[in-house]
């Protein structure tokens, strides 16, 4: 057997060629820039997104892994892209699920754990996508894709159906590549952290070094995103400084703070004096300084960036991914990493809890609408917040919240009332029958209470 090939694969930044100030990334082999994924990313930065809008810049850095991953795995079958058929990626996809090859689960052949679902199913999108690209620029390749066109549901279409009405299309026709599996599980909840599980978390980001400590402290005490919280250079620092030096603001205030979001518009949140004042004390103050000597000249004329690792290079988005799974391992979360997003929708959660208990706002029972109060916060410190998304945070800060703080066990209250009156309800629990269901889902037999009632989201009140 050929031993696999030994290439060098990293991602770098660069300007996008037609989209004003936004980077983009790009994979490099051996040192040179792989000219076969460059048309595609440029491309998948420019309409990736949403409805082909502007795809996020953590998106966008996602996608270059995933055509790293790629490589890498035919490297192992000493193969490359244009010489890889469809039967090589079923071979990758059964090694990462832990299959056999007949399709089927073989957890004992393998001595690691499979990736989820829809992990997986991530992966094959980006590399189908990568191949039409590649079919697209007039490029020989031997894969030869099987797909197939089938219904992707679309929310409004569902709640048309719940209340009565029927008009505008239900579901749109999407091509998917037939190696694509099964969807995982979806639950009614975001991943979160407890405050005791943050600071476990915390304390083992400190033993692999304090600046990814201070950067989950940022992103946890203003729901930002990785990108942005990356971003912020020496200059915002000192800014945030001089707001507790001559703002007059106490340790209990909080300090607007402009942003970047991930679509590229500015945005704004608010950063507690409290946090700013830990950043100087954990990180500025005794570390930062000696970090930044060791490679100043190389901002010289130019912004120092604020977070710096101890060789005194500014810290990447993969140096705070390897970090944050390094410590999820210290603390016996080997298949379950805490991500940086954890991170915001454990601020969310937090939030939803405060509130709940500053306000006596019974999370145990669901009623009609989410509160407003609560609605109202999460859209002003998220910079976003629909009906779907704050039910989802109240459902988590509900898992959270102590069980001696809660007057109906240990389950949320959805009455029938409530689930005929949310719509928000009626969306997660026909977004959670359909990924149950699948094609075999059918609208027109759907019996939404009687769901609910079977899988004990919800009871008579």
């Amino acid at each position: 057997m050929n031993m696999p090939k030994k290439r060098y694969y990293e991602t770098r930044q660069l300007q996008h060629p037609t989209i004003p100030n936004r980077k983009i990334t790009l994979v490099y082999v051996d040192n040179e820039l792989d000219l076969s994924s460059l048309s595609f990313l440029v491309a998948e930065a420019r309409s990736g997104g949403r409805q082909n809008t502007i795809s996020g810049k953590m998106t966008h850095i996602g996608r270059a892994y995933k055509i790293i991953e790629l490589y890498r795995e035919l490297d192992f079958l000493d193969l490359d892209w244009w010489n890889a058929e469809e039967e090589d990626i079923r071979i990758i996809r059964n090694r990462m699920l832990c299959w056999d090859m007949n399709d089927k689960e073989d957890y004992n052949y393998y001595n690691y754990e499979p990736i989820e679902n829809d992990t997986m199913n991530q992966k094959l999108s980006v590399w189908m996508k990568f191949y039409k690209h590649q079919r697209t620029m007039g490029e020989n390749t031997r894969m030869s894709l099987s797909t197939e066109m089938v219904k992707a549901w679309l929310p409004d279409a569902f709640l048309q159906h719940v209340s009565g009405t029927h008009h505008g299309e239900r579901y749109k026709m999407v091509e998917r590549w037939k190696l694509q599996v099964k969807s995982s599980p979806r639950k009614l909840y975001y991943p979160a952290l407890s405050k005791l599980e943050f600071e476990a978390f915390r304390t083992q980001l400190r033993k692999i070094d304090i600046v990814y400590e201070a950067i989950a402290l940022l992103m946890v005490s203003t729901g930002l995103r990785i990108d942005a919280a990356l971003e912020f250079d020496m200059n915002a620092f000192q800014g945030w400084m001089k707001h507790i030096t001559y703002g007059g603001k106490t340790i209990d205030d909080e300090i607007p703070v402009k942003y970047i979001n991930k679509g590229g518009e500015t945005k704004e949140c608010e950063l507690p004096i409290k946090t700013i004042h830990e950043i100087q004390g954990l990180y500025r103050a005794n570390h930062y300084m000696k970090r930044l000597a060791k490679h100043e000249l190389d901002w010289e004329g130019q912004s120092k960036p604020l977070w710096l690792r101890e060789d005194g290079k500014k810290v990447l988005y993969r140096d705070v991914q390897k970090a944050f799974k390094e410590a999820s391992k210290a603390m016996g979360r080997s298949h379950n990493n805490i991500t940086p997003h954890h991170l915001r929708h454990s601020f969310a959660t937090w939030l939803v809890i405060e509130l709940s208990e500053q306000n006596k706002i019974s999370l145990g029972i669901i009623g009609a609408e989410p509160h407003p109060m609560i609605m109202g916060e999460l859209m002003r410190k998220l910079g976003h917040a629909s009906n779907t998304s704050t039910l989802r945070y109240t459902m988590t800060a509900y898992k959270l919240v102590p069980k001696h703080n809660k007057k109906n066990g240990n389950m949320i209250v959805l009455t029938p009332l409530a689930i005929k009156e949310n719509k928000a309800v009626q969306k997660l629990l026909i977004e959670k029958a359909f990924q149950e269901y699948g094609d075999d889902f059918d609208e027109k037999k759907y019996d939404m209470i009687r769901y609910a009632k079977k899988h004990q989201f919800a009871v008579d009140y």
